[in-house]
């Protein structure tokens, strides 16, 4: 899965007006059990925002692979072809926006995943398939935080906290967030994510101690 990376730095904290921020306040959570595709189209069909027409373009070019394939349209099929999209040799050809949406729609489908949805052999190998895509040149800051977003939920919620070295790449991926020039949300996004009751004392400690002295 490659060598490490580290995400490409941005000049401001402005991101592109372009990109879907999916941190808005005040709009409902997504649900597992419904078609997280047709959640994003009953929320964002209307919208004339290039942003909201990349990221649907994208939930239904991953519902056409899934129906294609007669997968289930679950969180875990959506969350496993959005993967294989951005793994894929085509990948590379891929454009800012596109990869922008393809991390969004990650981020969004990562949340509703149930509990052992996603294999932690698996987790850890999209863990790296985040760091590498999200690396690339001339992503704004709200492509940037949906990678950072997907990459806490994946280290949290799905990969095997006890073995240090499953989760230390995602982990100093993150910290480099601490000496970057975006936004602080990034960092505090992380830290506080690897704060949570559900993260071993180790691993919180490590975590923790790597970022003081950069904040």
């Amino acid at each position: 899965m490659g060598k490490k990376q580290t995400l490409n730095r941005m000049e401001d904290d402005n991101g592109n007006p372009n990109e879907i921020d999916n941190e808005n306040e005040g709009e409902a959570p997504f649900k597992d059990g419904t078609d997280i595709c047709q959640q994003l189209m009953d929320r964002y069909s209307k919208s004339s925002a290039p942003q909201h027409r990349h990221l649907l373009a994208t939930a239904v070019a991953m519902r056409s692979i899934l129906s294609a394939e007669s997968l289930p349209l679950s969180p875990p099929a959506y969350f496993a072809a959005a993967i294989s999209s951005l793994d894929d040799d085509s990948s590379t050809t891929l454009d800012a926006m596109a990869i922008g949406a393809l991390l969004t729609f990650l981020s969004i489908v990562v949340t509703v995943v149930p509990k052992g949805g996603i294999a932690s052999w698996k987790a850890k190998e999209a863990v790296e398939v985040v760091v590498r895509v999200a690396g690339k040149e001339g992503l704004g800051v709200a492509s940037l935080r949906s990678g950072v977003k997907c990459l806490g939920v994946l280290m949290v919620g799905f990969c095997d906290l006890e073995d240090w070295d499953s989760v230390r790449f995602g982990l100093e991926t993150l910290l480099g967030f601490a000496i970057d020039k975006r936004p602080k949300v990034l960092l505090s996004l992380s830290t506080s994510t690897f704060r949570s009751g559900d993260v071993p004392k180790n691993i919180s400690k490590r975590f923790i101690s790597l970022s003081n002295p950069h904040l």
